[in-house]
Parts: structure tokens; sequence; C-alpha cells
């Protein structure tokens, strides 16, 4: 009698586990762009180059996606106008909301002008609202440069910032 339970328990149990995760996607290298859904975590410490944002993830993607920065920092140049993190799109056409939910947790951004920077907008100037959006346990250290921020989240509802802790040169969220 006790065979079948056990056997019955071993088969509740398989299904209850997928047999394989999504592998999750590893960063080596800035800039980087994060277009369809899934996990993406940092593989090392990384520097982006002067001009550009280090993350660009894209709110119109095709799922939830995760930025697990897995405990270490991204560093900017220091230019005016750079982002560690932004989050939105830009396209000639209507604007598209996120409908997944964003998440960028575990790590250090530092020396940008902006830590995260959140907006979708249009070159036609129309505005949608990002929503489903959680910056969880970073630590933001925004440039000297003129104008600089941690968070910047515009046109942004129901999301969550939790756990961060802004640096001493940052002047707002």
């Amino acid at each position: 009698m006790k065979k079948p339970f056990c056997l019955l328990l071993v088969a509740c149990a398989s299904l209850a586990v997928p047999a394989h995760a999504a592998p999750k996607t590893v960063i080596t290298s800035l800039p980087f762009a994060i277009t369809t859904a899934g996990t993406y975590v940092l593989k090392s410490d990384l520097n982006c180059p002067s001009g550009v944002d280090g993350i660009h993830i894209t709110a119109d993607a095709d799922g939830p996606i995760i930025l697990d920065l897995d405990g270490h920092t991204i560093t900017g140049p220091g230019d005016e106008y750079t982002a560690g993190v932004t989050i939105g799109n830009i396209s000639v056409t209507a604007p598209l909301p996120d409908t997944y939910p964003i998440t960028v947790r575990n790590g250090i951004l530092k020396n940008f002008t902006a830590g995260v920077f959140v907006s979708i907008a249009t070159a036609t100037g129309a505005v949608a609202y990002a929503s489903d959006i959680t910056l969880s346990h970073l630590e933001i250290d925004a440039s000297t440069a003129e104008n600089s921020f941690a968070i910047s989240f515009y046109h942004v509802n129901s999301s969550t910032v939790k756990g961060c802790t802004l640096g001493h040169d940052s002047t707002s969220i």
C-alpha cells in the first residue's frame, strides 16, 4: 500500500517543478539592450563607455523582465545625460506602455547622471504610463555632473522602490 502512495507523491512533485528552468542571459559588457522577456544577470563589475546608457530595457517586451545585478557594480563615465539603467521605448508611432512587470535588483549603479531612468514617450511627444516597475536593493550614487539624480520615474504609476540606498551626490528621486 505504501509504494503506490510514494509513487504518487513523486509523480506530483515532478509535475510541480519544471523539467528545466529558463536559462538566464549573462551580461558581460556594456552597453546592453534587453528587448525580450527573461532573466538577465551581471557576470562581474562592469564599466560603461562614455556617451551611452549602461543597460536599456525596452518596455514593450513580450513578457516579464528581471535584471539582477547579482551584487555587482555598473560604473558610468560621469558624463551628462547617461543612465545606468533606462526603461522605456521611443518610437515614431503611438507609445507602447509596458504590459509585463520589470524588476531591477541587487547591485550598485554609480557615476551616471541618472542611476535609473524610466520614461515611455514617442518622437511625436505622445505619452504612455509605465507601470509595475520594481527597483529593489540597489545602491545608487549619481555622478557629480549638474542635474544628476538617483531615480527618475517620468509618467510612471503602480510601481515600487524598496530597500534602495541613494548616495550623497544624488539630488532627487
